[in-house]
């Protein structure tokens, strides 16, 4: 309950010379007890004057810190879920692209089968010519067989009994 007022009343009488505790001594212990508390509640109050404010702006940032802690537990709790929703998404991209690179795989060998395929087909190619052309042929060997092997027979008939000997001889 000490006012600004009251303090600037006390002050002539504090800034006088004999107003200490060890003149109050001399006068009377019980002034020199008024006179200890007088000068003790004009400190208390200076003193009061600074901290005053200072507490009045504690309570409000202690305030202003207790919304900024929710607010921080808020984030923290959202940036939680959010992580949590990272880290299921990059399972299913890390997922997504261990597929997508062992079907590149598949694709990679299916291509190596098909271009393996393809040469063989086209070396083939050219075997079927070859084939359809000694098909060709061995028909016509076949159908000459037989003609073949009258000559054939006629000619070792022939051949036989008439050897490089009687050949020589007869000559």
């Amino acid at each position: 309950s000490i006012t600004e007022e009251t303090v600037e009343l006390l002050e002539p009488y504090l800034d006088m010379e004999d107003y200490n505790l060890e003149t109050a001594k001399k006068v009377c212990g019980n002034v020199a007890g008024l006179c200890s508390w007088t000068q003790a509640m004009v400190y208390f109050y200076g003193i009061n004057k600074e901290v005053l404010p200072l507490k009045a702006n504690l309570a409000l940032q202690e305030g202003r810190l207790a919304a900024a802690q929710m607010e921080l537990n808020s984030a923290q709790s959202q940036l939680d879920e959010k992580q949590r929703e990272l880290d299921e998404v990059q399972a299913m991209y890390n997922a997504a692209v261990k597929e997508k690179q062992a079907l590149l795989e598949d694709a990679e060998a299916c291509r190596r089968k098909m271009n393996n395929a393809s040469a063989l087909i086209e070396g083939l190619g050219g075997e079927k010519l070859r084939w359809t052309a000694s098909s060709k042929n061995f028909q016509n060997q076949i159908n000459n067989l037989v003609g073949n092997v009258l000559l054939a027979t006629g000619f070792l008939s022939y051949s036989g009994p008439f050897n490089q000997e009687y050949r020589n001889l007869l000559l």
